[in-house]
Parts: structure tokens; sequence; C-alpha cells
């Protein structure tokens, strides 16, 4: 892992995360891929690219196949997407959950508020419309 200070000794972690938003519209769904680490440093750059979603009636579909790591602000982000999606009739799915973010997800029972999926596509199986 390599941090690259910043202006004012701030260590700049944007590089370990990147997120990436794919909408469809039959079904109505964004895939969002994360990639990486997801902590305090770097769920601004999540919370960011979640800025307008979800649509009202759309699901979130989150492929979390290549993050390998999640503390409890990435935990919340997600919470906040659920929540998000709720009120607009939608539903969050989490896709390709590595064993580590897996075990953090069941630890905190949160296994019991977002479905987990093996693939994207087993996902969006489950998305009504689909």
């Amino acid at each position: 892992m390599r941090f690259t200070p910043a202006r004012g000794g701030v260590v700049d972690q944007s590089g370990l995360v990147s997120v990436e938003v794919e909408k469809l519209d039959a079904p109505l769904v964004a895939i969002i891929r994360v990639r990486g680490e997801l902590d305090f440093g770097t769920t601004p750059r999540l919370i960011e690219a979640l800025d307008g979603l979800p649509v009202p009636g759309q699901s979130l579909v989150f492929d979390l196949s290549e993050l390998h790591f999640c503390d409890s602000s990435g935990l919340g982000a997600l919470i906040a997407a659920h929540k998000a999606a709720r009120a607009g009739g939608g539903r969050v799915h989490l896709a390709g959950v590595t064993p580590i973010v897996r075990t953090a997800i069941q630890v905190t029972s949160l296994d019991r508020l977002f479905p987990l999926h093996e693939s994207v596509d087993a996902a969006l199986a489950e998305v009504p419309g689909a």
C-alpha cells in the first residue's frame, strides 16, 4: 500500500479505491463496482459516486468482488444507500462479496439487511423487472 502525502501533511488515499457506476434501464438498476479499500479516508469517494442515486424505483447492485477491505464508514455508506433505495421503492443488493468483507457484514448482522449474491448476474435476476 502506498500513500502519497498531500499539502499540509494530509495523506491522500483517493487512489486506494475506485468506483464505477453503470446505469441500466431494464431493469431500473445501477451497478456500482467498488474496487480496493473502503475506509474512513476513501468512503467519501463512494458517497460522491452515489450522488443522485437512486432515482425513484431504482435498485442498486454493489459489485464488491474486488473490494479487499471495508470498515464501519464503508458499511455506513452502504446502509445510507439502502435507506435511500428503500425510500424510493428500490433495494440494495451486494454481489461477489469477498471473504473479509463478508465477515464484516456478518459480524454486524448486515447480512439480514442486504441480500448477498455470488455474482452481479445473480443479483440482477432478483431485481424486479429483470
